[in-house]
């Protein structure tokens, strides 16, 4: 409504000029003529401006009349604007000098008034009092201020703000980064413990990364001397694995599990803290096994044993139409249904890889992935998890590849262990001090490896997550009570001695 009450005129260049000084005559009118209504309205729309802002119209005039380049566009305000400012650095106000318009000694972009270099910190301060968000910070600039590249100046105040930064929204995922496809049978096994169930015994789930292959363990405790027993009756059974992946419990990440594993050639693999989903196998079955609880516990006192026969002898998709018996025994189990068609033929062959590359691409179209990478010396933001509170923390990327990073955290003063999921990458924050360079370890960047597991334990441990079962397991009386001991492995099977 404002440009229609405004007067525009031509100086002697022929330029196009908008007149709404209150200073400047109104041209003569006839007596059919309505008055001149462009400066009254001018005057009002920057009156009412000027009332929504931290300063006043006499400090912003005073402000423009000494900043060296807005008084050189007052001044061609005034008179008239010569071709040579095309390519001076007045070029900016230049290219919208019709839309410019002075009141009080003020200009005015249009019916926004146009702030001094000297009071632009002042008003960004009060755009952002309430931490609106950028967007929401740049709408609400456009109803009041106006300077060349106001909107970079904006951006840069809300990437700057401790306040915003640390209450963000977690970035885009970054593309999945699947597990290198096992080549053979108890090559990797994926570990967690579920529970404690309503019997108060936790279970241990293993899983074979190849034949998917689950194994159920009770467990009476879970210290790390009663883990390594119940690993050594499993070993006795297949064999030592390569490698096993496991969260950051007390038990995974003791000395007594890892001389263990040493002194048998077994590697051993962590996942991020608190990223479940780079341990992903194993967690799926703890889901899976949670489930199986609520729906069969109730009517079958057997339902773990039940449950692993089934999942055993049901072909999967994801191995090509064959079961995990078959991959893992090499021939199917013999089940209940086996006695309706007995000698049913087997398939055969498929490529693993496949289903999993179709899995990538279901991830990354569901989720929106991005790629985000990140090198060593990024300054970053990580979640922090402190009493059931996540927050977003400043850091430094000191070491990692792939999508596992460790952090150096100068509020926490130490080095995290973080995915990529976990972390995005941050502006400097003005006045935070850089940790000491001799505090912060750094190494040679490592060549990027597919694997999603940072292989060295991090310093910061997730104690394991307890997921509470309703169940109640008999004592299985058919066991010889020459070998009866008080914790039983629960597979499904009997163990030929």
């Amino acid at each position: 409504m404002l440009s229609r009450l405004i007067a525009a005129r031509r100086d002697a260049n022929g330029d196009e000029r908008v007149i709404a000084s209150t200073q400047t005559n109104s041209p003569s009118l006839s007596d059919d003529d309505e008055p001149d209504l462009s400066a009254a309205a001018v005057e009002y729309v920057f009156q009412a401006n000027i009332d929504q802002l931290p300063v006043v119209a006499d400090e912003i005039a005073a402000c423009t009349a000494k900043d060296e380049t807005l008084s050189q566009v007052l001044q061609h305000c005034r008179t008239h604007w010569p071709k040579e400012a095309a390519s001076s650095p007045l070029s900016a106000f230049f290219v919208h000098r019709s839309k410019l318009s002075e009141v009080q000694g003020c200009l005015l972009f249009g019916d926004r008034v146009i702030i001094p270099a000297e009071l632009r910190q002042r008003i960004l301060k009060a755009l952002h009092f309430t931490h609106p968000g950028m967007v929401r910070m740049k709408s609400l600039a456009r109803q009041f201020v106006y300077w060349p590249r106001i909107t970079t100046d904006i951006e840069r105040w809300v990437r700057n703000c401790p306040d915003c930064a640390s209450a963000a929204k977690a970035p885009p995922k970054v593309p999945l980064r699947p597990w290198p496809s096992a080549g053979a049978v108890y090559e990797r096994l994926h570990m967690d413990f579920a529970g404690p169930c309503s019997d108060g015994f936790k279970y241990l789930v293993v899983v074979d990364a190849h034949s998917k292959w689950p194994e159920v363990i009770k467990m009476n405790a879970t210290s790390a001397p009663f883990l390594i027993t119940q690993l050594t009756w499993l070993f006795s059974r297949y064999g030592f694995p390569k490698e096993i992946v496991s969260d950051n419990g007390p038990p995974f990440k003791s000395s007594e599990l890892s001389h263990f594993c040493r002194s048998r050639g077994i590697k051993q693999t962590f996942s991020p803290p608190f990223h479940p989903q780079s341990n992903g196998q194993a967690e799926r079955f703890v889901d899976i096994l949670k489930r199986q609880l609520k729906k069969c516990a109730r009517d079958d006192k057997e339902w773990v044993q039940n449950s692993l026969l089934a999942y055993r002898s049901t072909p999967s998709e994801v191995l090509r139409g064959r079961t995990p018996a078959e991959l893992f025994l090499g021939r199917p189990i013999r089940t209940v249904l086996s006695l309706v068609k007995p000698g049913s033929g087997v398939q055969k062959g498929g490529k693993v890889h496949q289903d999993r590359d179709r899995m990538c691409r279901q991830f990354d179209r569901r989720h929106g992935t991005q790629q985000r990478p990140f090198n060593i010396g990024d300054r970053v933001l990580f979640l922090n998890y402190r009493q059931n509170k996540r927050m977003w923390l400043p850091g430094e990327v000191v070491e990692g590849s792939g999508v596992v990073w460790k952090v150096w955290a100068q509020d926490l003063r130490a080095t995290v262990t973080r995915h990529s999921n976990q972390m995005r990458l941050s502006q400097p924050i003005p006045y935070q001090e850089r940790p000491e360079q001799q505090q912060i370890p750094r190494t040679p960047s490592p060549e990027r490896q597919p694997s999603p597991i940072q292989e060295e334990p991090p310093q910061h441990q997730a104690t394991p997550r307890k997921v509470r079962f309703e169940a109640n397991l008999p004592q299985d009386t058919n066991r010889r009570n020459s070998r009866r001991s008080d914790v039983r492995h629960v597979n499904g099977s009997r163990c030929n001695g």
